[in-house]
């Protein structure tokens, strides 16, 4: 059921969507960016105060939007867009967990945890996930009708990370 869909709106970059819906039990809501770098701010901003007002600790929001994140940047530089030059964000509220998802094109390869040296500027975003998170995945797959004008499939990646919202 969905109780309420918005476009961000602002400085005329991107204005992203937003939905939010229940989902047995489960408070979900999904937001709709461009496939771009500034949207990892913008997730980070809409789902910082999204678990704000849902009063979780400092703490889990903390957590939760650095995974963010993480997770857009990499799809960012690591993977395609979906149609529509966008990704899609997700994230569930359950009794004991916080799930983020974020679903995109698709990459080259499957994302993983890379070690990185001392000098290196890049390759500690899943080491960061896999710190955080009490679990983190990748789940490919094809989104139906999200992929051509004939309303085919496109194959889509979706790397999430679950945060436990107690001790």
């Amino acid at each position: 059921m969905v109780t309420g869909e918005a476009r961000w709106g602002g400085s005329g970059q991107s204005s992203p969507s937003r939905r939010e819906e229940a989902e047995g039990g489960a408070t979900l809501r999904m937001v709709t960016v461009r496939h771009a770098p500034t949207s990892a701010g913008e997730v980070r901003r809409e789902l910082g105060a999204d678990l704000a007002r849902r009063g979780l600790s400092a703490e889990v929001v903390d957590h939760a939007t650095l995974l963010a994140s993480e997770l857009v940047g990499n799809s960012v530089r690591y993977a395609h867009p979906l149609p529509g030059g966008v990704l899609r964000v997700a994230w569930t509220v359950e009794r004991n967990c916080l799930r983020v998802r974020v679903t995109d094109g698709g990459g080259r390869t499957v994302p993983q945890v890379r070690e990185a040296g001392p000098a290196d500027t890049r390759g500690r975003g899943l080491a960061i996930v896999e710190a955080l998170a009490r679990s983190w995945g990748v789940d490919q797959s094809a989104h139906e009708g999200a992929g051509t004008a004939s309303g085919g499939s496109t194959a889509a990646s979706t790397v999430w990370a679950e945060l436990a919202l107690t001790g």
